[in-house]
Parts: structure tokens; sequence; C-alpha cells
């Protein structure tokens, strides 16, 4: 699997500059003129197919982490 390979060469974490982003349920994303909004949903969810996450195999690699 792709991502798989990828895990294994990348060996640093993407987090937040701003961590107090962590401690809230949701929060706007601006991305050039477009402005959605995101919230943490545990990976739980996805791992027994409540929640969708793309691309697929994300799920995987994430859990292997």
């Amino acid at each position: 699997m792709a991502f798989k390979w990828i895990a294994q060469k990348i060996d640093v974490l993407v987090e937040f500059d701003d961590q107090t982003l962590y401690a809230v349920d949701q929060f706007k994303v601006i991305e050039g003129n477009k402005i959605t909004s995101a919230m943490w949903i545990p990976i739980y969810n996805f791992e027994i197919g409540k929640r969708i996450l793309y691309p697929n195999g994300l799920t995987e690699l994430l859990e292997d982490l």
C-alpha cells in the first residue's frame, strides 16, 4: 500500500503552530479565498465505518502511526 510506504519514509508528523486548536471542537479553515470549517472526529468513527476518510487507505495509515 502506498500510504504505508510513505509513512515509513516520513518521520515528521504535522502539527498546528497554534496548540490551542487541539482543544476546540470546531474551527475555521481558510484556503485562499475559500472558507470552510473543520472538526475533530475520533479515529474510532472511521475504523468502524461510521465516517469515511479520504483518500482510501488513510484510516489504516493513521492506525499504524
